[in-house]
């Protein structure tokens, strides 16, 4: 009963999933830097991560979904490349992000990092995906970058 009043709408869901990313992606960032990364290098956790993942990926499609394997291999060749440069991406990205995490305040990476994410992810849809921009979207880059401003001035 208390789910189906929480959830009323769509957007509740949506919007409670979201603080619970913000949330989970809160801890991984703080338990990274303050246990993990100024233990081992980041190189070393990457690849340990990982390889863990992996096998938690290799149990969910033996086990739990076995359609998965399946549909990979029907997979047209042409969404290969997406997901090769999605890899290639996230991997520079990870090893990046884990560097900073060494060298600074994870509050401070995090207040600098999601906002310039909120305005390149608006500026690069609308260049390279065409997608449509509209006024209340543009005043809010525009708080985003004062707020950048605020967060940063000494």
């Amino acid at each position: 009963e208390f789910r189906r009043v929480l959830f009323r709408s769509n957007k509740m869901k949506l919007l409670f999933i979201t603080f619970l990313v913000a949330f989970l992606s809160a801890n991984l960032i703080l338990i990274e830097q303050n246990f993990i990364l100024n233990k081992m290098n980041r190189y070393e956790f990457f690849c340990v991560k990982n390889i863990v993942l992996f096998l938690l990926i290799m149990f969910y499609m033996v086990f739990i979904n076995k359609d998965v394997y399946k549909n990979l291999k029907d997979m047209e060749f042409k969404n290969w490349k997406y997901i090769l440069f999605d890899c290639i991406i996230t991997i520079i990205n990870i090893l990046l992000w884990y560097y900073l995490l060494q060298n600074s305040e994870a509050y401070k990476l995090v207040t600098n990092v999601n906002p310039m994410t909120i305005i390149l992810t608006i500026i690069l849809s609308y260049i390279l995906y065409k997608k449509e921009i509209v006024h209340y979207e543009m005043y809010g880059v525009i708080l985003v970058l004062i707020g950048l401003f605020l967060i940063n001035k000494k």
